[in-house]
């Protein structure tokens, strides 16, 4: 490994863990409860908040919450595989139980795989504990969306940074609830999710040409993750998230320059648009990767390459394709755009 080989969290970390555990493990609801809580803090959710945004609310706020939530990704993906930790349930496998089996690493048959260990027989994950990438994204994205529509508004409804931090202490509290995460991974992924968004923030306010910015931001994270499988085996989803980035900022250059849709003011065609555009990027995460499915294994620095095409073209096609296909069809034009003769038949 790089910097750190798997440190352990402190002892009274671990026993907040145990404590939390122990309550949610002898009790089926408060299982179901966190899960669904943690939930609230996946790749999934957010990128269907940022297609809402996109498609029928406001484009500059998608961005926003977009850019800063998709870059702490890369940089949570890239702290993971520098310091390595050990979830909780691995550093106490006789008193914690791992309550989200999402997390757990699986052989070809799809069996979950043991590890022997000093302090007991264990299952490996995916990936590693610090800092939670569930709460470093849940910090990321609610809080970004708190401040995206506190300045749009104003600053006249800061009740929302109620809510977004609410969420994201709920996203905190079950994730170590289910024995992933210590109070220290939680935290600290939080805390970064913030600071993301004001680097991101400051940095596209600084710059004259915000252009630069991202170049300068995506040429980083992108020299980072392409050489961390160097030091970690567990890289894919750095190279996944920073092919959405990537795909984010290519796709809003294209689609500024050569489309520019506008927010419709006739509800059933924005929410058209949103199936169009979901269907269009659900497909393309697909189709990409019937290729090479087959012949290159996951995890490999191959497959982690051919990932990250794959998000970046699955995103390019959302933000831009999708939007300019659309403007080809008359009947999902908005008013504003449509030829003067169509307006005037359909006011006769």
């Amino acid at each position: 490994m790089f910097l750190v080989n798997y440190l352990n969290h402190w002892d009274w970390d671990v026993t907040i863990v145990e404590f939390l555990n122990k309550i949610t493990a002898d009790s089926k609801f408060l299982q179901t409860l966190f899960k669904l809580i943690s939930y609230l803090g996946t790749e999934y959710v957010f990128i269907a908040i940022f297609a809402v945004l996109y498609w029928l609310i406001d484009k500059k706020i998608a961005k926003d919450v977009g850019y800063g939530a998709f870059y702490g990704m890369v940089l949570n993906n890239g702290l993971k595989s520098i310091f390595n930790f050990l979830r909780p349930f691995q550093q106490k496998p006789s008193t914690i139980k791992c309550l989200d089996e999402s997390i757990l690493a699986k052989d070809v048959n799809g069996e979950f795989i043991p590890k022997e260990a000093p302090q007991g027989t264990y299952f490996q994950s995916s990936s590693t504990s610090f800092p939670s990438g569930h709460s470093q994204g849940a910090s990321g994205v609610y809080n970004s969306l708190a401040k995206s529509f506190n300045e749009k508004y104003d600053h006249k409804i800061k009740w929302v940074w109620a809510i977004s931090i609410c969420l994201s202490v709920l996203v905190m509290v079950s994730r170590i609830a289910l024995g992933v995460h210590s109070f220290i991974d939680v935290f600290t992924g939080f805390a970064v999710g913030l600071c993301m968004i004001e680097l991101v923030s400051f940095g596209r306010k600084k710059f004259k040409n915000e252009t630069i910015f991202h170049i300068i931001m995506l040429s980083a994270l992108g020299l980072f993750t392409f050489l961390a499988p160097l030091w970690s085996e567990q890289t894919r989803d750095m190279f996944t998230t920073y092919g959405v980035v990537a795909g984010c900022f290519v796709g809003f250059l294209l689609e500024e320059k050569y489309v520019n849709f506008k927010i419709s003011k006739v509800w059933w065609k924005n929410v058209v648009r949103l199936i169009f555009g979901v269907v269009a990027v659900v497909g393309l995460k697909i189709v990409l990767k019937l290729p090479y499915s087959h012949f290159v294994t996951e995890g490999t620095y191959l497959g982690n390459v051919l990932d990250f095409i794959r998000y970046f073209l699955m995103i390019v096609g959302g933000v831009f394709a999708m939007p300019l296909l659309m403007s080809k069809i008359p009947f999902l034009k908005d008013d504003e755009e449509q030829p003067e003769e169509e307006k005037i038949e359909e006011v006769k």
